[in-house]
């Protein structure tokens, strides 16, 4: 007689990690960082996310919490975690294992039948004694203890010297064991060993090829100089296309020579903690806006079918417009001096409904040549949004620059608004109709946005507006919320002849919806040549 003694294992075998630090205080700091700044909630949304980033050195233990924080409110039952294999143990494309983590929060359970389902596809190991030594995990389970108590996080680690011989696999794999009460999460730190100087400059190199949906530019990531895991970042990037949530959003950005005050350290890392928010279903009716269209240098060319057909309706068509129009343009040896001709604006006339005309180009024909493009642009059927609200039955728009060129400056303010002008005229005249700023700002050609830039278009929403569009930058950059109300950092540019670079080929296009009095969005990232 066979006398069973326990339960009968029928699935992986359970590993259970002790906690290895000695105190909690590291971890405390971080949560306790993140409870200070949004005591107020004005980062806060009620939008769902559907994956996020986070980095797992503890240097950085408030853009950890930074990542998890913003998951409070959503509904979820289980994380999947991707890391970096660090130290070369995993002997296939994949390595899981069943694990149960001891934290000073209480103890974090994978998903068996997650699990299960992982080490059985061939390109996956069972591998305990990685997970032991991995702080791609360990590191940042303790914050789920605290904040999602008994919420499952199952552990996958991704071989960095081989995941490019298997992406369509990994990708399919990691889709199939994805579903509405699981949450995505990478991860990952950035920039290694390199100084605070250049540390920033692959951190703007990776933002950008992150924000303009570059696929291959993603899995060439540079490791270590950019990302411990391009293939982590990829397979992030392909799923949330794929599955409408590709709308990055910059939660915090930190270098440790920052955090640690000495930003003269030669070897530094950079984290970045990032939200993926999900799309709302919108249609054609909907109110749409785009970035920058010029033809002031060449003929514009055939738009993809895809931008067509999603752009395509009887909503609303807003884009920027850089340069005046004019029926016989005045040559200029300045680069920077734009001048649309009538017969060329032709071709991109039916874009759009309403062209913004408050930009940096805006004088670069003379006072003579806004008054001029307002009259053209009436003529054509289309309407100029300028620093005077734009009315119709749907939406409210203003437009402004906090840029000009040094062309005529001294006429500016006899054309243009000021910004302290458009947020009193915001505050004094309330609607109930979406209300949308328009604004020509930021920093050229970055996708990374400062937050004292930030601070300026949180205003417009302080004063009624419900969302805000920033171009100029000519790539496209991320999406914040300020009380619950988007700001999308920079839509890139739509028509333009700036070639050298997939981020300026790269355009973001935004439906808008108010119902409710909440302000739902949809977008297309796309490349447009």
């Amino acid at each position: 007689m066979i006398i069973l003694r326990g339960p009968v294992q029928t699935g992986p075998l359970k590993t259970v990690y002790k906690n290895s630090y000695t105190s909690p205080q590291e971890f405390m700091e971080g949560l306790y960082a993140v409870e200070q700044n949004s005591s107020k909630g004005e980062g806060k949304t009620t939008r769902r996310i559907r994956a996020i980033i986070v980095p797992h050195h503890l240097v950085s233990s408030a853009a950890i919490a930074t990542g998890f924080e913003a998951l409070k409110g959503q509904s979820f039952k289980k994380i999947v975690m991707i890391t970096p294999d660090h130290f070369f143990q995993c002997e296939k494309t994949l390595c899981t294992t069943n694990a149960v983590y001891e934290t000073f929060f209480g103890n974090v359970s994978a998903d068996v039948s997650m699990i299960k389902k992982l080490i059985a596809s061939p390109i996956v190991s069972d591998n305990p004694k990685l997970f032991k030594m991995e702080h791609g995990i360990f590191s940042d389970v303790p914050f789920i203890a605290k904040l999602f108590p008994g919420v499952k996080v199952t552990p996958i680690a991704l071989n960095t010297t081989n995941w490019k011989l298997q992406q369509k696999e990994i990708k399919e794999l990691i889709e199939s064991v994805l579903d509405d009460q699981t949450i995505l999460v990478v991860s990952s730190d950035f920039s290694h060993y390199l100084s605070l100087l250049d540390a920033n400059k692959m951190d703007e190199q990776t933002a950008e090829t992150i924000f303009a949906k570059d696929f291959d530019g993603i899995s060439k990531l540079k490791n270590p100089d950019q990302s411990d895991c391009p293939g982590c970042l990829w397979t992030l990037a392909s799923i949330a296309n794929d599955h409408g949530f590709y709308n990055p959003s910059v939660l915090s950005h930190t270098n440790s020579a920052t955090i640690l005050k000495d930003e003269k350290i030669p070897e530094t890392t950079s984290h970045f903690a990032m939200a993926w928010y999900e799309n709302d279903k919108l249609d054609e009716h909907d109110v749409a806006f785009a970035g920058d269209v010029t033809v002031t240098r060449g003929n514009a060319r055939r738009l993809p079918e895809e931008i067509k057909q999603w752009w395509a309706g009887d909503g609303e068509r807003v884009v920027n417009l850089e340069g005046p129009l004019s029926v016989g343009c005045t040559s200029s040896e300045l680069w920077y001096v734009f001048c649309n001709p009538m017969s060329r604006f032709e071709q991109v006339k039916n874009l759009a409904t309403h062209f913004g005309i408050m930009n940096n180009h805006m004088l670069d024909q003379r006072v003579a040549g806004v008054d001029r493009t307002k009259q053209l642009l009436e003529t054509a059927g289309k309407i100029p949004v300028g620093s005077e609200i734009v009315e119709t039955d749907t939406v409210r728009i203003v437009a402004l620059t906090e840029i000009m060129n040094p062309i005529e400056d001294a006429s500016f303010a006899n054309i243009s608004k000021t910004e302290q002008a458009v947020l009193q005229d915001l505050r004094d005249h309330p609607s109930d109709k979406l209300t949308v700023v328009y604004v020509h700002g930021g920093d050229e050609y970055f996708a990374l946005t400062s937050d004292a830039w930030t601070k300026r278009w949180e205003k417009f929403i302080d004063a009624g507006a419900d969302a805000v569009m920033v171009v100029h930058a000519h790539v496209p950059g991320d999406m914040v919320f300020y009380k619950n109300k988007p700001i999308f950092r920079g839509l890139g540019n739509f028509v333009f002849d700036q070639y050298d670079a997939v981020s300026k080929q790269t355009a973001k296009f935004v439906r808008l919806r108010k119902e409710n009095g909440e302000v739902k969005f949809e977008t297309l990232t796309a490349d447009v040549r």
